[in-house]
């Protein structure tokens, strides 16, 4: 199985978790920013750490002028402008200050991201541009291995 459907088959694993803020325990809990980063980490990628504790409302507070979680997010993934499967969009979500909910793109607008907002918050397959994504700004990052010309490399940087 290549990468791209590795990062897939483990999101879609992760199904049914209940949305819990600063947890990523499969089948426990998870929040949208540890859900990605715990399904890349699974699949032998070099992942970024994310603080301890992030406070739910971070996204409105002076903190989001800087652009905290794009900021992370960029010491280990490069933007690129179309989104292939297993790629990471962060969206801006409306009333938010900055870029603060990720999901795993199946296969662009579907998604499976961990949903915090509505009836029953938990990880599942979503599609951009309906509630609660509709009208968001989104940015779409890929592991940097996967722009290496060399499939030998691809298969061991991410590790």
């Amino acid at each position: 199985m290549d990468l791209r459907n590795a990062v897939i088959a483990e999101a879609r694993t992760w199904c049914g978790t209940r949305f819990s803020m600063n947890v990523d325990l499969k089948g426990v809990g998870t929040d949208c920013g540890r859900f990605p980063r715990s399904v890349y980490s699974a699949c032998g990628f070099d992942m970024i750490e994310l603080p301890a504790h992030w406070p739910r409302d971070f996204m409105c507070h002076a903190m989001a002028d800087s652009e905290p979680y794009l900021a992370l997010i960029q010491q280990k993934l490069i933007e690129v402008a179309e989104p292939l499967p297993g790629d990471l969009a962060v969206f801006k979500p409306l009333r938010s200050r900055c870029y603060s909910h990720a999901a795993i793109v199946v296969d662009w607008p579907n998604i499976i991201h961990a949903r915090g907002v509505g009836c029953n918050p938990q990880v599942e397959v979503g599609i951009a541009g309906q509630w609660p994504l509709e009208q968001c700004p989104v940015k779409f990052f890929s592991p940097q291995c996967w722009h290496i010309n060399d499939p030998q490399k691809q298969q061991f940087i991410g590790q």
